[in-house]
């Protein structure tokens, strides 16, 4: 379907690759399951036929899931709506499934320095500058060592947006000294484990997950905090410290969040244990 390739061709041009990736899985299940061979095949799906789709995703994905793929085919179908492709769809009256609101899980303070005693030189790099700076993982694998000057570091965000995060002196001393010490002269900040190239976000989140089966084997963190860790739980704890100790107002800006409600439902916890301090307490690095 040569609508969907130029789609496709479109979102590259300001979309990360992880969304790309999932756009396009998400568009052909879509085509997949209606058999879609050309344009006038979507105009003719009814609301019943889209609820059909919905139900039928319900049965094996989660309803956060089933909504997120629904965001996408509707921004696909505005697409072709807004180049009359087609002249008018039923998508935009389906309704999201009601999903039951999780408690946000943060890691407590006690908890990350347990994650630090069990990373490498340059895992702690990782965990540190996550921790206090935000990043997402895709975020924290461009990072070069050219991003960091004046005191700030400059991150490829979402959308092709990029944005300079001020890094406590403590955590700044600390890169300069990994830098200054580490034995290749890589232009990533973080490298892969069999390559001077960059980092990938996937390796992130894998070296994450390997430290926190360490620190469970210690002891140093609950079984619980074990299962829900991630790149992305460690960047709801930037957060929930944020709004803790500076407000709800700083806490959005800090997760670059275009609304509040966002950072407010999948970013802060209720009663986390967390420092008192936007960035690092010196005593603690």
């Amino acid at each position: 379907m040569k609508e969907f390739e130029e789609y496709m061709k479109l979102l590259k041009m300001d979309k990360t690759n992880a969304t790309i990736v999932k756009y396009n899985h998400d568009i052909k299940v879509f085509l997949g399951f209606f058999e879609i061979k050309t344009v006038s095949d979507v105009e003719k799906l009814t609301l019943s036929d889209y609820k059909k789709l919905q139900m039928s995703l319900s049965e094996r994905l989660s309803a956060v899931s089933v909504n997120g793929m629904f965001a996408v085919l509707k921004a696909f179908h505005k697409f072709l709506l807004e180049n009359d492709y087609i002249q008018s769809t039923k998508i935009s009256l389906v309704k999201n499934l009601k999903v039951g609101k999780k408690a946000v899980r943060v890691i407590n303070d006690n908890e990350f320095d347990g994650l630090l005693s069990c990373a490498t030189k340059d895992e702690k790099i990782m965990l540190l500058v996550m921790r206090y700076t935000g990043l997402r993982r895709t975020e924290m694998s461009r990072v070069k060592v050219s991003d960091i000057f004046d005191g700030k570091v400059l991150i490829h965000g979402k959308g092709n947006k990029d944005v300079l995060i001020p890094l406590h002196k403590e955590l700044l001393s600390k890169i300069e000294n990994y830098l200054q010490k580490r034995k290749h002269d890589s232009e990533y900040l973080l490298v892969g484990k069999a390559t001077h190239e960059g980092i990938t976000a996937q390796a992130i989140y894998t070296r994450v997950k390997s430290i926190g089966k360490k620190a469970f084997k210690k002891g140093l963190i609950s079984k619980e905090t074990l299962e829900f860790l991630s790149p992305h739980t460690i960047r709801k704890t930037f957060v929930t410290a944020i709004a803790r100790t500076h407000g709800n107002q700083a806490a959005q800006e800090a997760a670059r969040h275009a609304t509040f409600s966002t950072t407010k439902d999948c970013y802060i916890a209720n009663n986390p244990v967390l420092n008192a301090n936007i960035f690092l307490h010196q005593e603690r690095i």
